[in-house]
C-alpha cells in the first residue's frame, strides 16, 4: 500500500488521506523543505494472533540541523537557500494498533458531497428535459408537415405502377447495403465488443466488491485480463458481421480484429514509455513488461480471436429483414450544420453539460 498524508481539523475530526506527502511548504516569502518523515504503521491482530498491516500514515516535518527528534516546541525549520547547502534526511517509525476494516483501501476514497451530487442531478435532469423537448418538437413538426402533404395530395391522381415512397420508405431499401469500408468496420466492431466486456466486467467487479477503485494497479490488471478474455466474443461477432457482408477472407478479418486497435494502443504506450525513459521516470514500462504484453497479445489474444472467428464463420449467415435495391439511391450533399466536425462539436458541448 502507498503511504498517505493525514489531514484533519477541529471542525472535521475525521481523518482524510492523500496519497504521497508534500516536499515542503511556504511561510511568508521563505520556502522550507520537509526533510523528516514520521511513518506510522497501522496494524491489526486477528483471532489467530497474526499481524496485518492496515495502512501507512505519513507525517512530514521540516527540522533544521538534521535532528531526528525535536528538543522543544519551538524549533527551526530547514530553510531552502540559494547557495549550496547540505540537507540531512531522517525518518522515524511508530506503530499503532487499529480496529479491523472490511477493505483497507476505503480510507483513500473521498467522502460523498451531497451538495455536489444534488447539483449534478439537477443539471442532468434539466439537460434530459431539454433534449426530450427538442426531440418531441421535431417529431411534432414532421408529423404535422406529413399530414398537410397527404391532405394536399388527395386530389392528385397516382398511377398504380408508380411507387409513392414518403419518409423512411425512401431509404429502407438502402439501410442494409454493404458499407464501402466494411472490411474495416468489422474489426473495429470487434474491438468495441472488447471494450464493452471491460466496462461490464469492471461494473460487476465493483458491485460484487472484487475490485476497489482506490487500488492503483488493480484496475490495470483487471482491464487487461478482461480485454484478453473479450477477444473470443470480439472474433465471433466480427466474423458473423463479416459474413453478412459476404466476405471470404475471415482469417484476415480475424487477424485485423486482434491487431488494429491493440497495435495503435501499443504504439502510443511505447511513445509515452520512451518519454518516461528519457526523464528516468519510474512509470516507464520495463523490458520485461514489454515482453509480457507482446507475449499475451501473440499467444492469447490472436488464438482466442481466431477461435471465435472460426465458430462465427461456421454459423449461418444473418439475413436482412428487407432486400436492397441493385442501384443505390443518390445521397444529397450535406448542409453546413450536418457536417461531421459540426456534429462532433455539438456532441462535445453536450458532454460538457453532463
Amino acid at each position: 500500500m502507498p503511504g498517505a498524508t493525514v489531514s484533519y481539523t477541529n471542525e472535521e475530526p475525521e481523518h482524510k488521506y492523500r496519497i504521497g506527502f508534500p516536499l515542503g511548504f511556504k511561510n511568508g516569502n521563505a520556502y522550507y523543505l520537509n526533510n523528516h518523515v514520521i511513518i506510522q504503521i497501522l496494524y491489526d491482530i486477528n483471532d489467530a494472533g497474526r499481524y496485518r498491516i492496515m495502512g501507512l500514515e505519513i507525517y512530514p516535518d521540516s527540522i533544521s540541523e538534521g535532528e531526528c527528534t525535536k528538543k522543544n516546541v519551538d524549533y527551526d525549520h530547514q530553510k531552502i537557500v540559494e547557495r549550496r547547502s547540505t540537507v540531512s534526511y531522517t525518518y522515524s517509525v511508530r506503530w499503532k494498533q487499529v480496529n479491523s476494516v472490511n477493505n483497507r483501501w476505503d480510507a483513500f476514497l473521498l467522502p460523498p458531497n451531497p451538495e455536489r451530487h444534488l447539483h449534478a442531478s439537477i443539471n442532468s435532469m434539466i439537460v434530459t428535459i431539454i433534449s426530450w423537448a427538442m426531440v418531441g418538437f421535431i417529431l411534432f413538426k414532421t408529423r404535422h408537415r406529413r399530414s398537410n402533404s397527404n391532405q394536399n395530395d388527395r386530389d392528385i391522381k397516382v398511377y398504380d405502377d408508380v411507387e409513392d415512397y414518403v419518409g423512411w420508405k425512401l431509404v429502407y431499401r438502402d439501410v442494409f447495403r454493404r458499407p464501402v469500408y466494411g472490411g474495416l468496420l468489422t474489426p473495429l466492431m470487434g474491438t468495441g465488443i472488447q471494450l464493452l466486456v471491460i466496462a461490464l466486467g469492471i461494473l460487476i467487479s465493483l458491485y460484487m466488491g472484487w475490485y476497489h477503485p482506490a487500488e492503483p494497479t488493480s484496475f490495470t490488471r483487471r482491464a487487461t485480463a478482461l480485454f484478453l478474455l473479450g477477444s473470443f466474443p470480439a472474433g465471433y461477432w466480427s466474423a458473423r458481421v463479416y459474413k453478412v457482408f459476404r466476405g471470404k477472407a475471415w482469417v484476415l478479418n480475424s487477424f485485423l480484429t486482434s491487431s488494429i486497435v491493440p497495435s495503435i494502443f501499443l504504439c502510443v504506450l511505447f511513445t509515452i514509455s520512451i518519454l518516461a525513459w528519457a526523464q528516468q521516470s519510474s512509470l516507464a514500462i520495463s523490458f520485461h513488461g514489454w515482453l509480457s504484453l507482446i507475449s499475451l497479445g501473440i499467444f492469447l489474444t490472436v488464438p482466442l480471436t481466431l477461435l471465435g472467428s472460426y465458430l462465427g464463420e461456421r454459423k449461418d449467415r444473418i439475413e436482412y429483414p428487407s432486400r436492397t435495391t441493385q442501384i443505390p439511391r443518390m445521397i444529397p450533399s450535406k448542409r453546413w450544420y450536418q457536417l461531421n466536425f459540426i456534429r462532433q462539436a455539438y456532441i462535445f458541448l453536450v458532454g460538457m453539460l453532463y
